[in-house]
């Protein structure tokens, strides 16, 4: 097996996906070939749909226009999320920050940004990694996580920068 290929299909049990390997699959056909190689890897965590289905909300997505009316601009405070389609990690964080949208709702805005449509706002905000959450409050960012993390230490991370 060559470097390449070992690299590509370890790249999920990193826990995020870095600027390089985001920025290697917009310039090469690489993004066509992790469809094939994550199915072929078992998920490392196993969760338990139907239970989280009843507590998920689905996420408003936004690109650059509308960050600044979304985001910024916002009353309240919001969550971002930095991802893309062919990350795994990004797979596995999704229905946890699904999860947070329903649980939070009223209290928090839930967002998605996708990384690959949106590549300005990733240089803007030094997104080097996806995963990314950024925790925005009165338009400025309070608190920035990059990675995978369990639902439990996101909540503990966040909350304090409700009030």
């Amino acid at each position: 097996m060559s470097a390449k290929r070992f690299e590509l299909l370890t790249n999920g049990l990193k826990g995020r996906c870095s600027a390089v390997e985001l920025r290697a699959r917009q310039y090469s056909g690489l993004h066509s070939n992790m469809g094939n190689i994550h199915r072929q890897r078992k998920n490392l965590f196993s969760l338990d749909i139907y239970q989280m289905e009843a507590q998920m909300a689905e996420m408003l997505h936004i690109n650059e226009d509308t960050f600044k009316t979304e985001v910024l601009d916002a009353s309240q405070p919001v969550l971002v999320d930095f991802s893309a389609v062919w990350c795994q990690p990004c797979k596995m964080l999704d229905p946890i920050v699904k999860q947070l949208a329903g649980d939070w709702d009223g209290k928090v805005k839930v967002v998605k940004i996708d990384a690959d449509e949106n590549p300005n706002l990733v240089m803007q905000f030094g997104v080097m990694g996806i995963p990314t959450l950024l925790f925005f409050k009165g338009g400025e960012i309070k608190e920035r996580i990059t990675g995978y993390m369990p639902k439990e230490k996101l909540v503990a991370r966040f909350t304090p920068h409700f009030n």
